[in-house]
């Protein structure tokens, strides 16, 4: 069972002392206390604050959160069989409207939609993409195939698939949400320690803040978590390169050719990514840098440099679904979570079908909803 003893204790260093001192004074109460602002929280966080519900989120930044490493691209076509990902229909229209609701709340551009670019080398698996698209009924997503060249300078190509999609600035997004939160006072920056979480007749109390409901949102590490250390996590390690390439010159496509490279700033690309399973460590590999260089020089005709190897652990889940609702035992102790590979556009749509669970009673999805996991 998990432990419900408190003992009230300073908040972590890294808080704002006088938003610590303000706490301490206030003895806060809020409805929602939302454990880690990475994707999920994000999200999760600004439909409540939208439904008009008093909102906590704790949150110690931590600069390696796969969030922050991740790509964001949009890709309804998955694998080597170019089949359609999870619920795409839906999916993707959605995500697509709500990062442009927060392009507009924060004033920013996050939101990119451009082709994913889908390089074949070969005749045979150039024959064979057009048969999986027919095949999985996914020609909808395609915008062009076809074997005319790109004028880049990549090595020659025997064709290509162009998939309507495009990308999130992520790592912006989520930081500047981060502040949007900070300024209406709905942030702490501090480490959440499970041991002083106490389950009252009423709701929780962490240190001197009382909720009515607590929700996790803490990415892998919720393997650990006490009230959710069942659920079948399938953690998956990702590794991307920070590049130059001064003379490539692409901003209106996104390439795909063993890696991605997906088009940042000032000829500044992200370069990934790789799939370890169950690894939950955030160095990064040489032997993956060694592995993307290759894959990056099989590709261009022009130099590029390297400025920095990141490392990401994603929350995966063994069933490819995520982890949305309530601990039955513990009904005020919720789960946001496992969104994995997919959680831009996952992460916006079960935020809004949690919120509406958690707000008019609507009944959770039974593919995501946590209660099944338990007996």
């Amino acid at each position: 069972m998990p432990n419900t003893h408190i003992k009230t204790l300073p908040l972590h260093k890294h808080t704002n002392p006088l938003r610590a001192i303000t706490l301490l004074l206030q003895k806060m109460h809020t409805r929602f206390l939302i454990v880690g602002q990475g994707l999920t929280g994000t999200w999760l966080s600004h439909y409540l604050l939208q439904a008009q519900q008093s909102v906590l989120v704790v949150d110690e930044y931590q600069a390696m959160a796969a969030s922050r490493v991740a790509s964001g691209v949009i890709n309804p076509i998955t694998g080597k069989y170019m089949t359609q990902t999870w619920l795409a229909d839906q999916l993707l229209p959605f995500a697509f409207e709500q990062y442009q609701h927060l392009e507009t709340l924060l004033g920013k551009q996050y939101l990119f939609q451009r082709p994913i670019c889908w390089l074949i080398n070969n005749q045979h698996y150039y024959d064979d993409c057009q048969r999986l698209l027919k095949k999985n009924k996914t020609e909808h997503f395609i915008k062009t195939i076809t074997t005319e060249p790109l004028d880049l300078p990549i090595r020659p190509m025997y064709g290509r698939v162009e998939i309507n999609g495009g990308d999130v600035a992520i790592a912006r997004f989520i930081a500047d949400y981060r502040t949007y939160l900070t300024q209406k006072n709905c942030l702490i920056d501090a480490h959440f320690d499970i041991n002083q979480l106490q389950l009252t007749p009423n709701g929780i109390k962490w240190q001197d803040i009382t909720a009515d409901f607590v929700i996790f949102c803490e990415g892998y590490i919720a393997q650990q978590n006490p009230y959710f250390g069942n659920l079948p996590f399938a953690p998956v390690k990702g590794e991307v390169l920070l590049v130059r390439i001064p003379n490539l010159g692409v901003t209106d496509r996104l390439l795909k050719s063993g890696v991605f490279l997906v088009p940042l700033y000032d000829d500044v690309y992200w370069v990934g990514s790789n799939y370890e399973h169950w690894a939950t460590n955030h160095q990064p590999s040489p032997q993956i840098r060694q592995q993307f260089e290759q894959n990056l020089q099989d590709l261009l005709t022009v130099p590029y440099q390297v400025i920095d190897h990141w490392a990401g652990v994603r929350p995966a889940t063994l069933h490819r679904r995520p982890f949305v609702g309530f601990n039955p035992q513990y009904p005020q102790v919720g789960i946001f979570n496992g969104m994995g590979t997919k959680g831009i556009t996952l992460a916006p749509y079960f935020a809004q079908h949690f919120v509406n669970h958690l707000i008019h009673q609507q009944p959770l999805d039974v593919e995501v909803d946590v209660k099944r996991y338990f007996k």
